[in-house]
């Protein structure tokens, strides 16, 4: 937390400086009310109770004020700091791999960068005001008290001891039910999105109300925890109140005792009965502090835990550049996702030809959207190596890299915006042409022009008031636009109509015959364009060579 308050010095500075200020004039009323009970209205002096009336009006006004400045300005430093910790935490993911985001998930990922930061958020202002305010009004009411009566001082200092073993039980005991509590949102974020998301295939298998069961079944268990937690807290103001309660009734008994033998005034009573409230409140603040503690400290950890993420996939310290456009070639290439039973990849060894077709056939899950995945780094190779003008890929920067490979995925993620918005989205500064270009070759021009507001239709979340096959041909004039030395295409024509994509595949391969492109595909037609094809079968390379050595082979496509 520290090198997040760092470039806040000054306001914590002035923070501190409002606290002290409102502590010492809170501090100064209670005198001014014995002043004014033991002297002025003893000797009914009205210019004197005039007087000191007006000085406590004053005191108390400027009280508000400093009390809404130091608010104020704690809610700014606050917001200002969980700024930070969100910007970290979206920098850190994005920094993840592949591998990364399945270890996490989505949801949990979703809720350590709103709910978890918003709990470190909350302790940190009650922090700045607590930890503040509490000590000095402790201390200063305190060493006040002892001023006006020792006897009385020690009955208010009694329950301490009592106050700090009902704390460290409920803290402990918190702590545990916070973490569940976590636990659960987590499990309700996933159900709920895996309920909005798949909405479509929840109603094609009429599996409404089986969905709506699972979203009851996390909301009541995330609804128990919560209830657990609450019963925890409620059972803490209660106690707190009943032994303050009980401190003000012995201090009325003892003080009045004193008032009988005429070793304390009325006036010093009242004064000492706001010092013992003053006492007790700072007590009671520590307390809700300590206790709300607990729940902060599990969502630090959560989110430290995404913050101390080691990506498996880092810069090399070294970056090195291949001097030319170059083959591309696998050298006993092995990948296995991180606690998988077996491999995805075993041993691939295979050429990539450089300003060639590449097509790499296989059927599903035989491992080709990870071998396409490993050119552009989304995953890294767990033995072997990618070797491009005699250089790994793991020794070339990872924006330099991405900056040379366009890659278009199996799924295709289309952002809320327009869709010339999504149409830059790899490159801003590109002229209309250059998209009219993309857009041409994608097959695209004919449905945007149908569309009320063109290119400057907004889509919704991922395009979804687009149609599939439209939504790919966006995705493909998307990853035209950005010029680059080589393009990756990982079943990226599945949604196309066949026409549409015998067209968009011959104004492609015209426009792209000076770059290298590989399809992952399982499509006769793009594989019998083929001038390099690649055959796998379960993570393993059974065929290389052009389309027309191995057609006898590759029986699904002669089928």
């Amino acid at each position: 937390m520290k090198i997040y308050l760092k470039p806040y010095r000054s306001k914590l500075v002035l923070i501190a400086f409002l606290v002290f200020l409102q502590a010492i004039l809170q501090l100064t009323l209670p005198t001014l009310l014995a002043e004014l009970v033991d002297v002025a209205l003893q000797n009914a002096d009205v210019s004197y109770i005039v007087q000191v009336g007006l000085w406590m009006l004053l005191i108390t006004v400027v009280t508000v004020a400093v009390t809404v400045c130091s608010g104020y300005q704690t809610a700014k430093l606050t917001s200002s700091v969980a700024l930070t910790i969100r910007e970290r935490l979206y920098a850190s993911v994005q920094g993840f791999s592949l591998q990364e985001y399945r270890q996490f998930g989505h949801s949990t990922l979703l809720t350590r960068t709103t709910n978890d930061v918003q709990q470190v958020q909350t302790i940190l202002s009650l922090l700045l005001k607590t930890m503040l305010l509490a000590p000095m009004m402790f201390i200063g009411a305190f060493i006040l008290s002892v001023t006006k009566n020792l006897t009385l001082s020690f009955i208010l200092i009694a329950p301490l001891p009592i106050i700090i073993l009902i704390v460290i039980w409920f803290a402990k005991k918190g702590g545990t039910l916070f973490a569940s509590l976590q636990k659960r949102v987590d499990q309700l974020n996933l159900t709920l999105r895996e309920g909005i998301t798949g909405i479509r295939d929840i109603r094609s298998f009429n599996q409404i109300d089986r969905e709506r069961e699972r979203f009851s079944e996390a909301n009541e268990s995330y609804r128990n925890s919560a209830i657990h937690v609450h019963q925890l807290m409620i059972y803490l103001t209660p106690i707190m109140m009943f032994i303050l309660n009980f401190s003000i009734v012995a201090l009325l008994w003892f003080g009045s005792l004193q008032l009988n033998t005429g070793e304390l005034q009325v006036g010093d009573l009242m004064a000492f009965i706001q010092y013992a409230m003053y006492i007790l409140f700072s007590i009671m603040l520590t307390s809700v502090l300590f206790v709300s503690f607990p729940r902060a400290s599990v969502s630090a950890k959560r989110i430290l835990e995404v913050l101390n993420a080691e990506p498996t996939i880092k810069n090399p310290t070294y970056s090195l550049t291949p001097e030319q456009q170059s083959s591309l070639r696998f050298a006993d290439v092995s990948f296995q996702y991180p606690n998988a039973e077996k491999s995805v990849l075993k041993n691939v060894s295979c050429t990539i030809p450089n300003r060639k077709l590449t097509v790499i056939v296989g059927g599903t899950g035989s491992g080709k959207s990870t071998l396409l995945q490993l050119i552009p780094r989304l995953l890294d190779v767990s033995a072997g190596n990618i070797v491009m003008g005699g250089i790994d890929l793991r020794n070339v920067d990872q924006e330099a890299l991405r900056n040379a490979v366009t890659f278009s995925p199996q799924n295709t993620q289309l952002f809320s915006g327009t869709i010339e918005n999504n149409l830059r989205f790899g490159s801003e500064n590109v002229s209309m042409q250059q998209i009219d270009r993309a857009l041409s070759i994608a097959q695209s021009e004919s449905f945007i022009k149908e569309l009320p507001e063109g290119i400057n239709t907004t889509l919704t979340q991922n395009g979804k008031n687009l149609s599939g096959g439209q939504r790919q041909r966006i995705a493909i004039a998307r990853a035209l636009i950005k010029e680059t030395d080589m393009y990756l295409f990982d079943e990226s024509f599945s949604a196309i109509d066949a026409g549409t994509k015998r067209q968009i595949l011959d104004k492609l391969l015209h426009e792209l015959n000076k770059s290298t492109v590989v399809i992952a595909t399982q499509d006769v037609g793009i594989a019998k364009r083929a001038d390099h094809i690649l055959v796998i079968d379960e993570g393993e390379i059974t065929g290389e060579g052009t389309i027309m050595s191995y057609y006898k082979r590759v029986r699904f496509i002669t089928n």
